[in-house]
C-alpha cells in the first residue's frame, strides 16, 4: 500500500522524516507529492517579481531541479519543506535579476512598467480602476518584510503559518506585518483614486 504524505495539509510541519526519506531515495510518488502541493503557490509568488509569466514557470522548474539535485544535503531543522523550497526560489529570482541587470547593461526599465508591459495578466486595467493605478507601484511602497507578506498571502496563497516559517518569523509578527500592508496599501490606492478624481 502507498504511503500518503499529506503535504498540502502539513507544509506548516518540519514534511515529516518519511517524506524526506522518499525524497532522497528520489521516490517519484514523493515527488509528485511535493510538487503538486507548492507547485501553484510557488508560481503565484513568483509571477509577481519577475517580468513574465514565462520567466515565472522556468524558475519555479529550475527550483524543484535544484531541490531534487540538493535533497541529499537537506536537513530538517523544524522548519517546513516549503521554507527550503522558498529560499531556493528567492535564490534563483536572484539569479534572474542580476542577469537582466547585466544583459540590459545597468539601463533597467522600471520593474512595474514591465510588468504591465510584459505580464498583462497582472494588469490593474482588468481591476476597473482608473488606468494610472498600478497596484504593483503601490506594493513597491511597502518596506521588504511587507512586500513579501502581501506577495505569499494574497499572491502565492500561502497561510500565515507558513508564511512565519519560510520568512523566519512568529505568526504574530506576520500578522502585524500583514495588517501594517494592507493599511499602507488602502492609503497609497486612497491616494491614486483621488488624484484621479482631480
Amino acid at each position: 500500500m502507498a504511503q500518503v504524505y499529506r503535504v498540502p495539509g502539513s507544509m506548516h510541519s518540519a514534511g515529516g522524516t518519511g517524506l524526506v526519506a522518499e525524497l532522497r531515495a528520489r521516490s517519484p510518488s514523493a515527488w509528485a507529492e511535493v510538487y503538486n502541493a507548492y507547485h501553484d503557490h510557488l508560481y503565484r509568488y513568483t509571477v509577481t517579481r519577475v517580468r513574465s509569466a514565462e520567466e515565472a514557470s522556468d524558475i519555479v522548474a529550475i527550483v524543484f531541479v535544484r531541490a531534487l539535485d540538493a535533497i541529499k544535503s537537506y536537513r530538517e531543522r523544524g522548519r517546513p519543506l516549503v521554507a527550503w523550497l522558498y529560499g531556493i526560489t528567492q535564490n534563483v529570482i536572484r539569479e534572474k535579476h542580476r542577469e537582466f541587470a547585466r544583459e540590459q547593461g545597468g539601463n533597467v526599465l522600471s520593474r512595474s512598467w514591465l510588468r504591465e508591459r510584459e505580464h498583462p495578466e497582472l494588469s490593474t486595467r482588468d481591476l476597473g480602476v482608473p488606468e494610472r493605478l498600478d497596484l504593483h507601484a503601490a506594493i513597491e511602497q511597502l518596506t521588504p518584510d511587507q512586500r513579501e507578506v502581501v506577495r505569499l498571502v494574497h499572491f502565492g496563497g500561502f497561510r500565515v503559518k507558513e508564511v512565519a516559517a519560510m520568512l523566519g518569523k512568529g505568526e504574530r509578527a506576520v500578522y502585524y506585518l500583514e495588517a501594517r500592508a494592507l493599511l499602507r496599501l488602502r492609503d497609497v490606492l486612497g491616494e491614486y483614486s483621488m488624484e484621479g478624481c482631480q
